[in-house]
């Protein structure tokens, strides 16, 4: 695992998620047992990290309407 998957972890951790590294270096993200999103050991493209993201931030912004409501 580099650098940046490393401290993305400890976020992830810290904000709730559990994380697993597969037999192939990419990082699963999971959120109450389910997988939420998984990011790409060795990335192709610059977009992969954002396209990552986008379910973790949706997961997020669910979970704050939820607690308003």
């Amino acid at each position: 695992m580099n650098k940046h998957h490393r401290e993305s972890t400890k976020r992830l951790h810290s904000a709730g998620f559990e994380t697993k590294c597969t037999k192939k270096n990419h990082l699963l993200v999971l959120h109450e047992g389910r997988v939420v999103t998984c990011f790409a050991g060795t990335p192709s493209d610059h977009r992969s990290w954002r396209n990552s993201m986008a379910p973790l931030r949706r997961l997020s912004t669910l979970q704050k309407k939820d607690d308003d409501a």
